[in-house]
């Protein structure tokens, strides 16, 4: 389970930086509310929200991971992270080839 969680953590930060380097080029929006208020006020906040909010869940995941609904929740984070970095990789390579 703790690579499980280290595989959904390093996909968090992957995130961040596909969302970074997406929407200050203009080719990616960010959904999230919060994190949209985060981007307007800065790149540096955004980041800081997004690693503490990671940080916060790695800790509660790991605080309770003897539960089995846990490990399935874990497994449903990295299987969407995992589209969302897909998804990221996609739009630059997009981007690079000049389609987008």
């Amino acid at each position: 389970m703790i690579l499980w969680i280290g595989i959904w953590f390093v996909l968090n930060i992957l995130d961040a930086i596909g969302t970074w380097y997406g929407v200050s080029r203009g080719y990616a929006y960010e959904f999230n509310p919060t994190m949209i208020w985060a981007i307007n006020q800065s790149w540096g906040i955004f980041f800081i929200i997004k690693i503490s909010f990671s940080l916060i869940v790695v800790w509660l995941l790991w605080r309770n991971i003897k539960f089995k609904i846990v490990h399935w929740i874990l497994y449903g984070c990295v299987a969407i992270y995992g589209l969302l970095v897909l998804n990221h990789i996609v739009l630059f390579i997009l981007k690079y080839r000049g389609v987008i």
